[in-house]
């Protein structure tokens, strides 16, 4: 009965989501700490994600069901609803990461740190290097971060169609990678404007990165649900099938977006706000 009422105020207000993101990195937290003190990083994630699948299964249901009524004809109003959702829940978890390493310490996200020093150099002396220096942006770092971030559509949208609700666990992933990245940037930073300034920078191509991402996840979401709940090569099912192509071409062309301001928009702005 509680994810029924929960379920329904978040369809109603969608950015009651922000907040029911931010209680959840804590609530998790918390228990992880009591728990599983020795891999809290990583227990964190995953108890996140077990508060969240409830709530998503159902918006899944709730959405491939309008799909497979209306195909793409009322396409946009269809989606608004759980992109919304999405959208509000990822920036709660973000907040609700980043307000966590604030109040606590840096080494409750251990794996987040590891995986961005082994996979991405992040170091204090290179934080201090570039903010130095500058950025460089090139073709070849473009082709670099659309290769890979079509490459993490592609995940999520497997992940969500074989799993369901479970490709939850990617977009958690990606919201505590992301607020673990800022965190260590901004405390790198002299200033309370340079940090400022570092976070509204980011945003430029995290939101619609993300979106990209959600997307995805939704189209392999709402597919997992048709192939269970529908005949195969029904009306019903023809109509998910292309509901969710519009939507999986939608991530690719707002991962390009992504990509471009990554690698030109943001590198300018941080050359222009932050370097020295």
């Amino acid at each position: 009965m509680l994810e029924q009422l929960r379920l329904n105020l978040v369809e109603r207000r969608p950015y009651v989501a922000f907040f029911i993101g931010i209680a959840y990195v804590f609530i998790a937290f918390l228990t992880s700490k009591i728990f599983f003190p020795q891999i809290i990083s990583v227990a964190t994630l995953f108890l996140v994600t077990l508060l969240l699948v409830p709530t998503v299964i159902k918006l899944m249901g709730d959405e491939e069901e309008r799909e497979s009524k209306d195909g793409t004809r009322n396409f946009f109003r269809d989606h608004r609803d759980i992109f919304e959702v999405y959208i509000f829940l990822f920036l709660g978890l973000l907040a609700g990461s980043l307000l966590l390493a604030w109040s606590t310490d840096i080494s409750n996200f251990s794996y987040q740190m590891n995986y961005l020093q082994h996979n991405e150099g992040l170091s204090s002396e290179l934080i201090q290097s570039k903010a130095a220096t500058g950025l460089t942006f090139s073709l070849n770092s473009f082709l670099g971060v659309l290769q890979n971030n079509l490459l993490v559509i592609l995940i999520c949208f497997a992940l969500s169609f074989f799993y369901g609700a479970g490709a939850m666990f990617l977009v958690v992933l990606n919201a505590s990678i992301f607020s673990t990245f800022i965190f260590f940037v901004m405390r790198e930073l002299p200033t309370m404007a340079n940090k400022a300034a570092i976070l509204a920078i980011f945003c430029i191509h995290m939101v619609p990165e993300l979106a990209g991402f959600l997307l995805a996840a939704i189209a392999g979401g709402v597919i997992s649900k048709a192939v269970m709940n529908e005949k195969i090569f029904s009306e019903q099912f023809r109509n998910v099938m292309k509901d969710a192509l519009v939507l999986f071409l939608m991530a690719a062309v707002i991962i390009v977006i992504a990509a471009f301001l990554e690698s030109y928009v943001t590198t300018s702005l941080f050359n222009l706000l932050i370097a020295k």
